[in-house]
């Protein structure tokens, strides 16, 4: 659980986020017809996405835990601990690497998400 302090600095990064660009590419280039992302105020996140092209509506999803180290965010996935440098940019999110994305199955990119939908819904 996250305290007090850790939830204020966090409460930008809480929300529903749609993916936009996958390594400054659609998110098609990665053959993903959308995704969407939840960073939670407890420390957890969860994810899921529809695929397209070969693997057509194909629903993925996954989720872990997280927590602010800085300009960092650390978090969990089923490969272990990892890290990524996280900033708010307007409406944007950008995941430098993505908690998710890779090329190819191990190439990691940036993931850039917008809001999607009322992201204080979630915070209680």
């Amino acid at each position: 659980m996250l305290g007090w302090f850790k939830k204020r600095r966090a409460s930008p990064f809480v929300g529903t986020w749609k993916l936009v660009l996958a390594g400054n590419e659609p998110p098609q280039s990665l053959h993903i017809r959308a995704m969407r992302l939840e960073i939670r105020i407890d420390g957890t996140y969860s994810w899921e996405s529809v695929m397209q092209d070969q693997w057509d509506g194909m629903k993925l999803q996954g989720n872990g835990t997280w927590e602010l180290d800085g300009e960092r965010i650390r978090y969990t996935t089923g490969e272990g601990p990892n890290a990524s440098l996280a900033r708010i940019n307007g409406s944007r999110l950008l995941l430098e690497p993505d908690f998710v994305l890779k090329r190819d199955g191990i190439i990691p990119v940036v993931g850039i998400y917008e809001r999607n939908g009322d992201r204080t819904a979630k915070q209680s």
